[in-house]
């Protein structure tokens, strides 16, 4: 009777079994094949600025863990009489906060301690089937002022909706701190996306792409220049790099002139720099959309794991401007959107280069993360200010081009170091400022003229590495 009555008490902690998407069952074969310690590990990192209640944080969290399925959701490989993996949702889950003061601490070795317990925190990883999938830290560090760890398995989100959790967040805290009740619109849960995923037209997405990517055979990789041996393994470095607003300005009023989105924009010249790399008319790339359909309501407000990398082809005919160029890709962009959720791994399957097919991907950061915490940062009523959010992401690409919009464009190139070296990195730098330049003032290019040599390097092409003249002795053979 005992086992029974045990049972049905565990049967009553869950509150819905369904199947995962096709993204979070490539993260959870790939978590149990590498037991790679803090694989998929994303963390986010920010300051608190305001007298913060320890108490109200606990409860404001708690009350957004009961709020989405998604925070309460643990990933099993297998459910019997089930086939396949299932996402399990418990009827509750109990949240605890660590905390820690080290306000004494001077700051370079406040930074460090933080650097620290990120990394080990990082390498604790988490337990995906039965793990609370998300960790969250506090450290004081002066008076008034905390800087809060976020840690979560990528299964879990993504970045987009960091923005959203931390909106809700400080409205919650606020209405906790008011001491008034709290109205936040109902949720969606994020197995109304897999039940739309289950049943969409998987044949048609296939047609799309298999059209779309018809006579493409050879890869056209960002090429890798350096005198080293490729090692094995993945060695992340960073650079980071703004432009300056004139130029940010004018890429937007182009984009806007003609029609497109400052992410076509990029995606054109990027697409054209790597066809000059590859000495070719046509490339593919990956790029990372944002993956929400539009058709499901209120899904822009939804948490859970989205994002999908897809394909995108930059082929120019003869004779094409780069005005023309842009307006194809963004009709291409528009067409491609309705079969934006097809997995990867399906289009490439069907391509002639399979794996070979992407080398690198572009992500253009323009989810509403500053822009949310901004908005409610700059109420009067605000308790707390968030600012200085940093979000460490890695995907397994050894080349990832990452744009973040704004008053001035910041674009990183997030690299493995062990295939391509810095001095190249800074090369591609210069080049894809002055590509973006050449795009912005002079749209109407023609493909074939279009340089993303700034001056220096045209010389140095041009004048240095053409120098043949030499001496030769008056009274010797030319042997």
């Amino acid at each position: 009777m005992k086992k029974g009555a045990d049972t049905m008490d565990n049967i009553t902690k869950i509150k819905n079994i369904y199947p995962l998407s096709h993204m979070q069952e490539g993260m959870l074969f790939h978590s149990f094949l590498r037991k790679e310690e803090g694989a998929y590990v994303e963390q986010s990192l920010f300051t608190i600025k305001g007298s913060l209640s320890y108490d109200w944080f606990q409860r404001s969290i708690q009350a957004i863990i009961d709020r989405h399925d998604i925070f309460r959701t643990v990933f099993l490989p297998h459910v019997p009489h089930l086939s396949g993996p299932r996402q399990v949702v418990m009827t509750e889950r109990e949240f605890h906060l660590y905390s820690e003061d080290i306000s004494h601490l001077q700051i370079n070795d406040q930074n460090e301690f933080i650097d620290c317990f990120k990394e080990k925190d990082k390498q604790k990883g988490f337990d995906l089937q039965k793990d609370m999938l998300m960790r969250i830290s506090l450290f004081k560090t002066a008076e008034d002022e905390h800087v809060c760890l976020w840690s979560h398995h990528h299964i879990l989100m993504d970045g987009w909706c960091l923005g959203i959790v931390l909106q809700e967040f400080m409205q919650i805290y606020q209405s906790i701190h008011a001491g008034k009740p709290l109205s936040l619109d109902p949720v969606r849960p994020y197995s109304t996306y897999i039940s739309w995923l289950t049943n969409r037209d998987k044949e048609t997405a296939a047609e799309y792409w298999g059209s779309y990517l018809k006579n493409y055979s050879t890869p056209s990789p960002l090429p890798r220049v350096s005198d080293e041996e490729k090692k094995e393994g993945y060695h992340r470095e960073d650079l980071i790099f703004s432009l300056n607003k004139p130029l940010t300005d004018k890429l937007k009023e182009t984009a806007k002139q003609h029609g497109v989105t400052l992410a076509t924009l990029i995606q054109a010249v990027w697409g054209v720099m790597l066809q000059q790399y590859n000495r070719t008319d046509d490339v593919v790339f990956g790029a990372v959309v944002s993956g929400r359909p539009s058709e499901i309501p209120g899904v822009e407000q939804m948490i859970g794991l989205f994002i999908n990398t897809i394909p995108v082809r930059i082929k120019t005919h003869q004779d094409e401007t780069f005005q023309e160029l842009l307006r194809r890709c963004q009709k291409e962009m528009l067409e491609a959107e309705p079969f934006t959720c097809q997995p990867l791994f399906d289009i490439q399957a069907n391509t002639a280069l399979k794996q070979e097919l992407i080398d690198h991907i572009i992500v253009f950061e323009n989810y509403p993360l500053q822009q949310k915490i901004a908005d409610s940062a700059d109420r009067a009523d605000s308790p707390l200010q968030i600012d200085q959010v940093k979000v460490s992401e890695q995907s397994g690409y050894n080349f990832n081009l990452v744009v973040a919009p704004g008053e001035e464009l910041v674009i990183k190139f997030s690299y493995n170091a062990f295939v391509y070296d810095a001095a190249w990195i800074s090369c591609i730098k210069r080049q894809l400022t002055q590509a973006l330049s050449t795009a912005a003032q002079h749209p109407d290019i023609p493909i074939a003229d279009f340089s993303f040599l700034d001056v220096t390097e045209k010389e140095q092409i041009v004048t240095q590495f053409n120098n043949k003249k030499t001496e030769n002795p008056k009274n010797h053979t030319i042997i």
